[in-house]
């Protein structure tokens, strides 16, 4: 039902990028690698008003004043020239809580859990001193973070349990047997 858009990808060379990215297309497609040299180009004539960021934990390293260079390119066009901001993914806080903030960011510039990632910890978290050294911490949730988190995340959020949609008690198995090259095969052995 989509075949009659035209999609370009915006991924390999330099010169591959930059021939995808002035084509005519429907939707334009790029990976997280490509997102600095993306923002890099457009710039304040950044054109795409609606964002789809695929496993949107790689945002997860967002803050508003360092963080991973990814996160931070795409936050340069995101507050001010992109309207709708749509995050995907399996598992948004796959080791734990705070995972959660630089991910939120993008959809709400930190309406719901803070501003800023220390605003969020202090909120929702308290620091676990490890060893002697004063600056080795490891951010503990508190006993009602959880809650609260899902309660301001649930009119921007949809989350699928997979127990009310399969049944879990008879699970679908599908054997699928190969046959391995004898190399791997002893090295599986």
């Amino acid at each position: 039902h989509l075949s009659h858009l035209k999609v370009s990808v915006m991924t390999g060379s330099a010169q591959k990028r930059e021939a995808a990215r002035l084509a005519p297309a429907d939707i334009y497609v790029t990976n997280y690698v490509s997102l600095p040299w993306l923002v890099e180009k457009w710039g304040a004539k950044w054109p795409y008003r609606t964002v789809v960021a695929d496993e949107a934990t790689r945002l997860k390293g967002f803050r508003s004043r360092q963080g991973s260079a990814r996160a931070k390119a795409l936050a340069k066009v995101s507050r001010h020239l992109i309207t709708r901001f749509i995050e995907l993914t399996g598992t948004p806080a796959p080791n734990g809580l705070m995972d959660l903030w630089g991910q939120m960011w993008f959809l709400d510039f930190g309406k719901r859990l803070g501003t800023s990632m220390r605003a969020y910890q202090e909120r929702w978290f308290r620091p676990l001193r490890l060893g002697d050294d004063p600056f080795a911490v490891k951010w503990i949730p508190m006993e009602f973070s959880e809650g609260d988190i899902h309660a301001l995340l649930s009119d921007v959020t949809v989350k699928i349990n997979p127990e009310d949609w399969f049944d879990l008690e008879n699970p679908i198995v599908s054997p699928v047997y190969v046959e391995l090259p004898k190399p791997a095969r002893e090295r599986y052995d």
